[in-house]
């Protein structure tokens, strides 16, 4: 992925990770602080991930790609011999497309019937997987809390952070931007159940809670919070079984069975990169490449 950003000139930083790292195991143990790593080495975008897809729209569209935003896929014909059908519902009025290929970017459970129906069938094998195949942080809540300043620095930590127990945040990391500017931030992931807590009141006020038991009483001197929960987006968990299983579950070979001019490449079902936007895009490149 960094190498594409640069390509269509996204600059890229690495993920800020310097200094002590902190791990909570609830309100009833100390803290504990570690310098060895928690995770691998990251690199951020400038403008987020979306000013990569945004300046790949760009590419493509100068080039003639019509990009279609706000239509919804409801049909995918394989009969015709010369071209794939593409049928959907734009702004409410039916549209219909003929195309030489199809590349499927969403979750694998997304393409399945009533969502998308087929002409013909979707193999066996290949349904089958995508049904069991849980939709990548589906069952994951972000939330991102913004300070005066990146306090946390200035103790010497470097904001990375893991939660067990009561939790609720799972993983933290340092979200400024380059060079610890605004926004001044810590931005963690939330799993499973600690994604359910009722309410973005309740949500707000256990987190706060427990940053503060991280970082001390400065964590409470908020700018802003917000969250997102993934579970509740209709077009990532599709009938509401985006959740449960595991990455073993994810990456099945019996996604890549050669259908027609379909391709399918989301993250959750490339056998490298698994779960990253970086697996997504050499999967295209593989799949696509004809």
């Amino acid at each position: 992925m960094p190498a594409l950003a640069q390509r269509f000139g996204v600059a890229h930083f690495p993920q800020y990770d310097e200094g002590v790292h902190v791990i909570d195991y609830g309100s009833q143990k100390l803290v504990a602080r570690t310098r060895q790593p928690l995770d691998s080495p990251k690199v951020r975008f400038q403008g987020g991930a979306a000013a990569v897809a945004d300046a790949l729209a760009s590419h493509v569209c100068a080039k003639g790609v019509k990009i279609v935003l706000g239509c919804v896929v409801n049909k995918i014909s394989t009969t015709d011999a010369d071209a794939v059908l593409v049928e959907g519902v734009e702004l409410g009025e039916p549209r219909s497309w003929r195309a030489g290929a199809v590349l499927l970017a969403i979750p694998p459970r997304l393409i399945l019937p009533p969502l998308i129906s087929w002409e013909p069938r979707l193999p066996a094998e290949l349904a089958e997987a995508a049904g069991a195949t849980p939709t990548w942080m589906a069952d994951t809540t972000k939330v991102l809390v913004t300070y005066p300043r990146p306090f946390w620095r200035e103790q010497g930590l470097s904001g990375t952070g893991m939660g067990y127990a009561e939790g609720p945040i799972n993983q933290l990391y340092d979200s400024c931007g380059p060079d610890g500017s605004e926004p001044h931030a810590l931005c963690g992931f939330i799993f499973g159940a600690g994604a359910d807590l009722p309410g973005d009141d309740t949500l707000r006020l256990r987190v706060i809670e427990q940053l503060e038991r991280m970082f001390g009483a400065e964590a409470r001197s908020t700018l802003s919070f917000s969250s997102h929960r993934w579970g509740e987006q209709p077009l990532t968990s599709g009938n509401g079984g985006g959740t449960g299983g595991g990455h073993d579950d994810m990456g099945k070979s019996e996604l890549r069975i050669p259908f027609h001019r379909l391709n399918t490449m989301p993250i959750s079902m490339t056998s490298t990169g698994l779960g990253f936007t970086g697996g997504g895009s050499s999967y295209l490149v593989i799949r696509g490449g004809n």
